[in-house]
């Protein structure tokens, strides 16, 4: 039985993943250095550790979020309407 090209492309799909998950970590890990100070105020007002986290949580979320679609948004900002239309 010949495998082909599937490790090779196994490998590679692992790598970018990686890559991918490490500077998603570096990303979050630069964000809550940055906000520091926001979160030392917002603990100074009487917010709980739990509390903080769960809005260091929707804001890594609004991050992420933003990151995925960037990438649709770039080919829909590239699409010509009207040679499409023209097409049709």
């Amino acid at each position: 039985m010949e495998l082909g090209r599937q490790p090779v492309a196994l490998a590679v799909g692992l790598a970018v993943a990686s890559v991918l998950s490490l500077s998603l970590s570096m990303t979050v890990l630069s964000l809550v250095r940055r906000r520091r100070h926001e979160f030392a105020l917002l603990k100074a007002l009487g917010m709980e550790r739990g509390q903080i986290r769960a809005g260091a949580v929707v804001l890594v979320m609004v991050v992420v979020g933003n990151l995925l679609t960037s990438l649709p948004a770039t080919l829909a900002a590239r699409t010509r309407a009207a040679l499409i239309l023209k097409s049709e």
